[in-house]
Order: structure tokens, then C-alpha cells, then sequence
């Protein structure tokens, strides 16, 4: 797992980030998964007491006996900090 941060103002911040879960092999039944990726980047918008986010999320999963999955995820929210 690694991130990398980066507040660009006192209201905006970006963070990007990676992350790997690869298993011996060995240890899986047929059809477990054999690896996990996921690549995300981060937007956040700090206006206080409101938060506005916009992510987004790329998943690799590898399966074992299986064909390959991905998936492309964009999250928006907005948070009231109270």
C-alpha cells in the first residue's frame, strides 16, 4: 500500500494511492481470487463545516479458473461537519 497527499490550498487536497493483494497461490480453492489491485485518486474540497469529495477508483481482481475482473468507480459526496 502506498499515498501520496498533496494539499494544494487550505481548501483543496489531492491524494493518489496504490494497493496489491497477491496470495501464494497455493493456499486458494479453484475460483479464488489470485490478486487484488486498486489504483484511486482522491479530490477533496474543504469549506467548512461542508466537505465535497470526488473519487476515483480503478479495481484489477485475478481469479483463479476464472476470466479477470475490473471495474471503474467515480464516488461524489458531500459531508456536513457538525
Amino acid at each position: 500500500f502506498g499515498e501520496f497527499g498533496f494539499k494544494a490550498c487550505k481548501w483543496y487536497s489531492i491524494s493518489a494511492g496504490y494497493s496489491q493483494d497477491n496470495p501464494d497461490n497455493s493456499d486458494l480453492n479453484a475460483g479464488g481470487k489470485t490478486k487484488n489491485e486498486i489504483f484511486y485518486l482522491a479530490n477533496r474540497f474543504n469549506f467548512d463545516p461542508i466537505e465535497i469529495g470526488a473519487d476515483y477508483l480503478n479495481w484489477t481482481t485475478d481469479y483463479k479458473g476464472f476470466d479477470d475482473g475490473d471495474d471503474n468507480r467515480f464516488n461524489i459526496y458531500i459531508m456536513y461537519k457538525f
